[in-house]
């Protein structure tokens, strides 16, 4: 039961509703080839990005670390973003960063892909696939 603030005579017994509007990101991640392989094998992660919720997010930023045991492929990270979305990248990689084997870079630990857009809800714009190649050392 309500009752109105400039007339406390006044009540009514109806209802009211809420409908709670938020972002709900789901990740996922998979590896080809997957399960045990040699040193030298390029392994491709790719990562699933959805939001399930009820609104877009915003400010979405993701964060992939890579393995100690693996180089970073130099070139290789690609995107698959909804329409008008962008993405940023922080680091420029370079052949033999660090050490590592010529066309990959050793001194990368972590990717983060920073969405320049809000993420939407709806589908089909509710998911972005982040991909990359890293060489087992």
């Amino acid at each position: 039961m309500g009752r109105s603030v400039g007339d406390p005579s006044a009540t009514d017994s109806g209802w009211v509703f809420v409908e709670l509007l938020q972002p709900d990101l789901v990740t996922s991640k998979v590896v080809n080839p997957n399960g045990t392989q040699p040193p030298g094998t390029d392994l491709t992660y790719t990562a699933t990005v959805t939001n399930n919720g009820t609104a877009d997010a915003v400010s979405v930023v993701t964060v992939d670390s890579l393995a100690t045991e693996v180089y970073f492929q130099v070139g290789s990270v690609a995107t698959t973003l909804p329409a008008g979305m962008t993405d940023g990248w922080s680091y420029t990689p370079v052949s033999g960063g660090g050490g590592a084997p010529a066309g990959y870079d050793a001194c990368v630990a972590q990717i983060r892909w920073t969405l320049l857009n809000d993420f939407s809800y709806v589908a089909p714009d509710n998911t972005a696939d982040l991909e990359f190649v890293a060489r087992i050392k």
